[in-house]
């Protein structure tokens, strides 16, 4: 888009907010969405949800990268999930990374998977009890806390305030794996699960809350960061399986510093993804 020089927005335009008010792209600004999925997801509409339509997507929001579990790992087959995110950070280095997406129950294959993953350039574990049936504080999941603990790794979970994934069972987890950078996916989902993951993060700094919802409450982002800090709240979109515009609003006209938007927006998975 091409500003006028007499146009007086044009001049004063310096915050992140008035960018992405005027539709431009953060391009000057460094955005890593660290909760995306890749492929088609049943009873949705996903149009190009394959590796090249989400960068299609991301170059249109400004995006330069993000950290990815494909929607056939956290349902039927997460070897070949695994493999199509892998194949998908080959096409598109830079831009896509992986989750080394497992399922609890395969705990036999579950560290040879993690392995395979990371030694190849994966950068994060993932898990989805909803999705595997399987609580996220089940000795079947053990041997993937063990290995993010030993090798400080992030690893991100779908979470709720009940269920399989509980916000309280990942306070259990993060003080018995000090060393694991625990991310929750959603932060429990609406209000009640921002305040429950706010809490586990004042007990925990190994816990980090990811902002990804369908549905986005009006000052949560704000109070996420006054109670925790901007440095432990992270950007994420669920693309290509939710809109990723919202997300990037949610962030831009938050009422919260520049400074803040850039840690959430990508400075934050940067330093935890090590990218």
């Amino acid at each position: 888009m091409e500003i006028c020089e007499n146009c007086s927005v044009g001049r004063s335009m310096s915050t992140i907010k008035d960018k992405v008010a005027m539709g431009l792209l953060l391009t000057d600004e460094l955005v890593i969405d660290s909760h995306c999925h890749m492929g088609y997801w049943a009873n949705f509409n996903v149009p190009r949800g394959d590796a090249a339509g989400m960068v299609a997507a991301m170059d249109r929001l400004g995006i330069k990268a993000c950290v990815a579990a494909h929607h056939a790992s956290i349902g039927p087959d997460f070897r070949f999930g695994n493999d199509e995110v892998l194949k998908a950070m080959a096409d598109f280095p830079g831009r896509i990374y992986g989750y080394a997406t497992v399922n609890p129950n395969y705990p036999e294959e579950m560290v040879s998977e993690i392995e395979r993953c990371i030694s190849e350039g994966m950068v994060g574990i993932k898990l989805h009890p909803e999705m595997h049936k399987v609580a996220v504080d089940d000795e079947k999941y053990r041997p993937a806390w063990e290995y993010a603990n030993e090798r400080g790794l992030p690893i991100l979970s779908h979470t709720g305030t009940a269920g399989l994934n509980p916000i309280k069972s990942f306070e259990k987890l993060a003080e018995e794996y000090l060393d694991a950078i625990i991310i929750l996916g959603h932060a429990g989902f609406g209000s009640e699960g921002a305040d429950q993951s706010i809490e586990a993060g004042k007990k925990c700094p190994n816990i980090y809350p990811e902002i990804t919802g369908s549905t986005i409450v009006y000052g949560t982002l704000e109070r996420m960061v006054r109670e925790l800090g901007a440095d432990r709240v992270l950007f994420g979109t669920d693309l290509p399986f939710l809109d990723a515009r919202p997300q990037i609003g949610r962030v831009a006209f938050a009422k919260i510093s520049d400074e803040e938007k850039r840690l959430i927006l990508g400075l934050n998975a940067a330093r935890l993804f090590r990218i």
